[in-house]
């Protein structure tokens, strides 16, 4: 199974334990409401402890299932409905779970492969939880999309969606991950819309990143590689989380054709402080968005783009690539406002 490997680490820059062990705690934490950002003061409670004790484990039994459901149909573990793991967890192919071969990824010798099956009986319970719960919220995201309206039936619950879905959303109850940055980046923006032409003016090099970047910000998003005819009027999804890549990269190479302006965080040049903020919160999206080019590019000829984009695309994704619109829609008018003000 060399070959399984060498596709993971070609296509992902890492092995398939590696990355079914990280998105298998990304899913245990949203299901015990798991702060990875809280205090650490919080994180060593009492109560936190105890919680870590079982179901970070319970994270690593998950994780050998879904390897070996990958390994066993010579899938990607993005590629592996979610629901498979179960097959290994207490169904029919449970007796396999704990015999060779093991993960022989780097990370994999942090495991204690005889000890996790000795605590089998006390975390194959939460690991099936974790399962069952990603897939009914998974479910109940799918019922709000429109795509369901035409009767087709609901797909696959796959590990690399969820995964990319709840890194997206963050925890129940609370806010994205990317809240923060967003929100710091349209703060930057306004604050250079306002000063502009009476605090400040915009230099010959800033008035060329304008320019330069405007050309970016307002092109149509590159047609993703066709392996079928598209049917879709409307922009697709990943043609629109493509273009946000291809803003986030012109920034970067405007900012380092004049570094000593553009990458200044300074209220006297606030079009650069504005610039690297929105870089920063657009480089969010870029590693699910790079993952979708993949997923599309393997895309069976005879599913449609709704399907797909159904599949593929939950609604937790279309709202952050929505909101990152939106701040482009503000960076636009910033940037044409600035190649059109003159220096003082």
């Amino acid at each position: 199974m060399e070959d399984w490997e060498q596709r993971h680490r070609a296509l992902y820059g890492e092995s398939a334990w590696r990355r079914v062990l990280r998105g298998t705690w990304v899913l245990t934490a949203w299901r015990i409401g798991y702060d990875r950002s809280m205090p650490p003061q919080d994180r060593g409670s009492a109560a936190q402890i105890a919680r870590e004790r079982t179901w970070l484990p319970a994270a690593k039994l998950l994780a050998l299932a879904l390897w070996r459901a990958g390994r066993d149909a010579d899938a990607l573990v993005d590629d592996v409905p979610l629901d498979r793991a179960l097959w290994w967890l207490g169904g029919a192919r449970h007796g396999e779970l704990h015999t060779a071969p093991y993960p022989a990824d780097e990370t994999a010798g942090v495991v204690n492969w005889s000890q996790l099956a000795q605590r089998e009986g006390v975390l194959l319970d939460p690991a099936r939880d974790v399962v069952q719960a990603q897939v009914l919220a998974a479910v109940a995201d799918d019922r709000l999309l429109g795509e369901t309206w035409d009767g087709t039936g609901r797909p696959p619950v796959l590990f690399g969606d969820r995964v990319r879905a709840l890194e997206t959303t963050g925890l129940p109850e609370g806010a994205p991950p990317w809240k923060l940055s967003v929100d710091y980046a349209h703060t930057r923006i306004r604050e250079a819309n306002r000063g502009l032409g009476r605090r400040w003016a915009p230099r010959p090099e800033e008035r060329w990143a304008a320019r330069t970047l405007h050309q970016t910000l307002t092109a149509l998003p590159d047609m993703p590689d066709l392996r079928a005819p598209v049917e879709a009027a409307a922009l697709l999804w990943v043609q629109r989380a493509r273009h946000l890549i291809d803003v986030s990269t012109t920034i970067r190479t405007v900012q380092d054709e004049h570094p000593d302006t553009l990458h200044l965080r300074s209220d006297a040049r606030p079009y650069g402080w504005a610039l690297q903020a929105t870089d920063v919160a657009l480089r969010d999206i870029g590693t699910p968005a790079h993952d979708l080019e993949w997923q599309w590019a393997r895309r069976p000829n005879e599913q449609s783009i709704a399907a797909w984009e159904r599949q593929h695309f939950p609604r937790p994704l279309r709202a952050h690539v929505q909101v990152l619109e939106d701040l482009l829609a503000a960076l636009t008018e910033l940037t044409h406002a600035v190649f059109h003000t003159q220096e003082l």
